[in-house]
């Protein structure tokens, strides 16, 4: 059982958003991902996806299970 379930799924036509209690993923059309955490950055001004790869692979994996990319 996923102990983060996602909060909100959201998508247009140039990005896709999952949010979790304590990650936001946005996943832009062109291939380009951020990750932030908002427990140490609540205004996401850290783009953590580079450090955090398997929240990325995560999170991205509930976007495409939803069809939101």
């Amino acid at each position: 059982m996923d102990n983060n379930p996602p909060l909100a799924i959201s998508y247009t036509s140039r990005a896709s958003t999952v949010r979790d209690p304590q990650y936001r993923l946005i996943h832009h059309k062109d291939g380009f991902t951020e990750l932030y955490d908002h427990q140490s950055s609540a205004k996401e001004t850290k783009n953590i996806a580079p450090t955090h790869p398997e929240v990325v692979e995560r999170l991205t994996k509930t976007l495409k299970s939803k069809r939101a990319i």
